[in-house]
């Protein structure tokens, strides 16, 4: 894939324009804009030419700042969504589990995505009865182009990007079932909740803190069972097509404490704000191995 024109995109509503959606670059390439706009700040982002971050064109010359922050991919475009289960150890530790020799792949339908905060995380009726809601820091992997058998050494052509993910999952209706599957095309699966927020070309270790006083919560672990291209590898045994998002490195937060917080304000329950964060280096030895 060749070299795209950004570092990181975000897809906005424009203060300016509230019937407008647009996508750009935020001017100041350190700031964290999921807190940003969380603490209503300004941010000022270039505006590029394109309409979607799949194809993103150039930057236009003008300015905007972000009155709404959406979902990286606009529902009509999203693609579908893969998920990479038990790829952590202590997570497997925490289920009672044993790393799986192949990597676990289900599927979740584009219907799960949903904007940061402050869109509202509906849990469905099952979950609130006895209080399963969970919740997940994870890193989604946006692909860029379609990919099939594709090898480890060929897998990161085919990514976009990366963005910060809160993976929502209903644990009853879960374990009440076998929702894990190996498919192939035209085999649907049930939703989770998946948000997403800013596209980055190559990102570091989430972190979990508190958006008030950036007290840190927990960090996604870094003993990964695999890496990611072979997960991404993994996932292009099937027909991996542009847009599709591959969800998986990431780390159940507070393991004991299902009422706490989740990013971007979106609670489960009830709880304090958090966010998701980002720490140098740790995903590009993940991604190098």
């Amino acid at each position: 894939m060749a070299a795209a024109a950004f570092s990181r995109l975000v897809r906005f509503v424009p203060k300016s324009n509230p019937a407008k959606i647009l996508i750009g670059e935020p001017v100041d390439a350190s700031i964290d804009v999921g807190v940003a706009v969380y603490q209503r700040r300004d941010v000022t982002v270039n505006v590029f030419t394109g309409s979607s971050i799949l194809s993103p064109g150039q930057k236009h010359g003008r300015t905007e700042v972000i009155e709404t922050l959406l979902a990286p991919l606009g529902p009509n475009e999203v693609g579908t969504i893969r998920c990479i289960g038990l790829n952590y150890y202590s997570h497997a530790a925490e289920m009672g589990l044993d790393i799986p020799k192949v990597p676990t792949l289900f599927l979740k339908p584009a219907s799960a995505l949903s904007n940061p905060c402050p869109a509202p995380t509906v849990l469905p009726k099952i979950t609130q009865q006895d209080n399963t809601g969970d919740y997940e820091a994870e890193m989604a992997v946006i692909i860029g182009r379609n990919c099939k058998n594709a090898t480890v050494e060929e897998a990161l052509d085919y990514v976009l990007g990366y963005t910060a993910a809160n993976d929502v999952s209903s644990r009853t209706s879960q374990m009440n079932q076998s929702q894990w599957l190996l498919t192939v095309n035209t085999a649907p699966e049930r939703a989770k909740r998946l948000i997403g927020r800013v596209v980055e070309r190559l990102q570091d270790r989430y972190t979990i803190i508190h958006v008030d006083n950036c007290e840190r919560i927990d960090e996604v672990e870094n003993k990964v069972q695999t890496y990611k291209p072979d997960l991404l590898f993994c996932a292009s045994m099937w027909t991996a097509e542009e847009a599709d998002t591959i969800l998986g490195i990431g780390k159940r937060l507070l393991p004991n404490i299902r009422t706490h917080a989740i990013p971007y304000g979106l609670q489960v329950e009830q709880g304090p704000d958090a966010v998701v964060d980002y720490l140098e280096k740790e995903i590009p030895k993940l991604l190098d191995g």
